[in-house]
C-alpha cells in the first residue's frame, strides 16, 4: 500500500537529465563548503581514520569508514578524496529519493524535483552553519533515514529493511525508523503486522550491534555515552544566559535555518502521512537529552525531511495553485 498519492504531469524529455545534473552539481558544491567549514575532530584525522578505536561509540559506526578505508586501498586514491566522493554520493543521493519522496505529495513532477533542491537549506544550517565538526557517517545518515521514509511510506518493506541494516552498521540511531513506522502505519495494518515489524526491526538492531560490540571490543565499551551532567550545564546557562547560554539560544532558533518556526502556519492541509512522521519528531529529541549534546545540530539530521517536508510542500501548493 502507497501512503503517497501519484504525482501528476511530468516534465520534458530533456528536463530529468538537467535536474540530475543540477543536483549532483549542488551536491559537490555542498560538500566542498562543508568540508572547507569544518573540522576533523576525532584523534586519528583525515587521513588515518579507521574502525575499533576509541573514542566510544564512534568506534561501532564502521560502514562508511569501512567503505572508504577498502575503496583507497583498491583504487589508491588518496583517504580524504575517498570521503569527500563519498560523502558527495551521499548529498546526491539524498536529492534523488527526496525528490521521489515529495513527488507522492504533490500534483507535479516537476514541482517536487524543483523544490528537492529545498531540503539543502536546513541540510546547510545544521552540518555547515551551525556545526563545525565533520563525522563521516553524518551525510550518510540522512541518506539512509530519507530513503528509509520513501520506501516506508511507499510500503516496500524490502528496501526498507535493506536501508534499515545498512545505516544500523552506519548509526546506531536507526532505533527512531521503528518509531516512524509506528507512528505512520499505526491503524493502517493490522496490529498483529505491525507488531510483527517492530519486533523484526528490534532484532535486526540488537544483532548488528551485538556483533560491533563483541568485533570491536576493548576497554571502555559502550554503545552510547552519557551526557547528562553536560546538558544539564546547557540548560543552566541558557536560563541564566551565562556563559555559552545566549549563544545556545540562537543555535535553537536557526536550527533547520529555523523552519520549525514555519511548521504552526504549515501543517493544516498537509497529507495524513507527512503529518504522522512529523509527530515522531518529539520521540527523537527526548533521548538525546541523556545520550546526545542537546546543542549540537549535527546529531538531528534525521529530522531533516521531517521538518523541511510541511514547508516544502506548502510552496508546492502554492505554486501548483498559480496558473502556468
Amino acid at each position: 500500500m502507497n501512503l503517497g498519492a501519484a504525482a501528476g504531469t511530468p516534465g520534458g524529455r530533456g528536463w530529468p537529465a538537467a535536474i540530475t545534473a543540477a543536483y549532483f552539481l549542488c551536491s559537490a558544491l555542498f560538500v566542498t563548503f562543508y568540508t572547507m567549514r569544518t573540522v576533523w575532530v576525532l584523534p586519528w584525522g583525515m587521513t588515518g581514520f579507521t574502525y575499533g578505536e576509541p573514542p566510544y561509540p564512534f568506534r561501532y559506526r564502521v560502514l562508511v569508514p569501512l567503505l572508504a578505508r577498502n575503496l583507497a586501498a583498491w583504487t589508491h586514491v588518496p583517504l580524504a578524496i575517498v570521503y569527500g566522493a563519498l560523502a558527495t554520493l551521499a548529498v546526491f543521493g539524498l536529492l534523488l529519493v527526496y525528490d521521489r519522496y515529495l513527488a507522492q505529495f504533490t500534483a507535479r513532477r516537476d514541482t517536487a524535483r524543483v523544490l528537492a533542491l529545498g531540503i539543502l537549506y536546513p541540510l546547510a544550517w545544521n552540518y555547515c552553519g551551525l556545526n563545525l565538526m565533520y563525522f563521516p557517517f553524518d551525510l550518510p545518515g540522512v541518506f539512509f533515514f530519507t530513503a528509509a521514509l520513501l520506501a516506508l511510506t511507499r510500503g516496500r518493506w524490502s528496501a526498507y529493511y535493506l536501508l534499515f541494516a545498512l545505516a544500523t552498521v552506519n548509526r546506531e540511531t536507526t532505533w527512531f525508523f521503528t518509531v516512524v513506522c509506528l507512528f505512520v502505519w499505526a491503524g493502517r495494518m493490522p496490529a498483529r503486522t505491525l507488531a510483527a515489524h517492530v519486533l523484526a526491526q528490534a532484532a535486526i538492531w540488537i544483532a548488528i550491534k551485538t556483533v560491533l560490540f563483541h568485533a570491536y571490543a576493548g576497554a571502555g565499551q559502550g554503545l552510547f555515552a552519557n551526557m547528562i551532567a553536560q546538558n544539564l550545564a546547557t540548560f543552566r546557562g541558557m536560563l541564566t544566559l551565562q556563559g555559552s547560554g545566549p549563544k545556545d539560544w540562537a543555535k535553537l532558533f536557526l536550527m533547520f535555518g529555523s523552519l520549525w518556526l514555519v511548521l504552526p502556519f504549515v501543517w493544516r492541509g498537509r497529507p495524513e502521512a507527512v503529518r504522522r512522521t512529523l509527530l515522531a519528531a518529539p520521540v527523537f529529541i527526548l533521548p538525546m537529552l541523556i545520550v546526545g549534546t542537546i546543542d549540537e545540530a549535527r546529531v538531528y539530521g534525521e529530522l531533516i525531511p521531517l521538518i523541511a517536508t510541511p514547508v516544502l510542500l506548502h510552496a508546492a501548493s502554492r505554486l501548483e495553485s498559480t496558473p502556468a
